[in-house]
């Protein structure tokens, strides 16, 4: 797997479907910083994660998608599963950066993929520890794929976050679907 190649796919889905992945963003970066701040919030927050994950997965797999994906969770009976999934991964990762800030960075990257399994399989029992199996050996690719996007993230900022709407987030968030989609299909 070439981090160029997953990012110059994200750029050609990106040049045709670039008001959906804006609004994707948009309505995510919204929701999730209007609901988060309560934990009735958090329970309708996570899941729009995992269906942000779902359709950038199908725009990598080329398929169809839309916005209705962003309540793909909430729709099935698998919202619970998603609820608890997510809440356990924040949970562990919480509790791994009481030890010391490297083994929760290095955990953030074992369990990165998680709201992309949980949107690609929701009946997978356990997401987090597939998602562990998946990234091993992976973390440091992933970190130096994350990193090349310091200098969007950079720009994103100095425009005051529109830039980082209109371009950066939803470029980085199909090069992550791209990224998931290179690491299910090479395990």
């Amino acid at each position: 797997m070439n981090m160029a190649d997953l990012k110059r796919q994200a750029r050609a889905t990106y040049s045709t479907q670039k008001g959906l992945m804006i609004l994707l963003v948009l309505i995510e970066i919204v929701v999730l910083s209007a609901l988060s701040t309560t934990v009735i919030g958090a329970l309708l927050a996570l899941p729009i994660t995992v269906g942000s994950s779902y359709a950038f997965i199908n725009l990598a797999r080329e398929k169809p998608s839309e916005l209705g994906d962003l309540v793909v969770s909430l729709r099935g009976k698998s919202y619970f599963n998603h609820v608890v999934q997510l809440f356990l991964r924040g949970l562990y990762l919480f509790l791994w950066s009481l030890l010391l800030i490297v083994p929760a960075i290095i955990k953030y990257y074992s369990y990165f993929l998680t709201p992309y399994i949980l949107a690609d399989d929701a009946e997978e029992a356990n997401p987090i520890t597939r998602s562990r199996e998946l990234m091993d050996g992976h973390k440091l690719q992933l970190f130096g794929l994350q990193l090349s996007f310091i200098g969007w993230h950079i720009l994103g900022a100095l425009t005051l976050g529109i830039l980082t709407i209109l371009f950066v987030q939803p470029y980085y968030r199909q090069t992550m679907a791209n990224y998931y989609e290179s690491i299910k299909t090479n395990h």
